[in-house]
């Protein structure tokens, strides 16, 4: 799943306070996220359903970059 470098690190932040803290729930590092965000890799499956637990479907919605993905949002 491809997401909006932006939008999600404003919805990290809103919600967890810390990216750092983030990281830890998440099981990776501080690293490993910038490196993905800025290079824009996508997360993997099981790393999206994660994001999806943690998150919510409601607030993935307008992060997640589905003109990235090549499909139509579907609400």
């Amino acid at each position: 799943m491809r997401v909006h470098k932006n939008r999600f690190l404003e919805m990290v932040n809103k919600e967890c306070e810390s990216l750092l803290l983030f990281c830890i729930e998440f099981g990776i590092t501080l690293c490993e996220l910038q490196k993905m965000l800025n290079r824009q890799i996508p997360f993997d499956y099981e790393q999206s359903k994660l994001l999806i637990r943690l998150f919510g479907a409601e607030k993935m919605v307008s992060v997640i970059d589905w003109e990235g993905m090549n499909v139509r949002c579907p609400i």
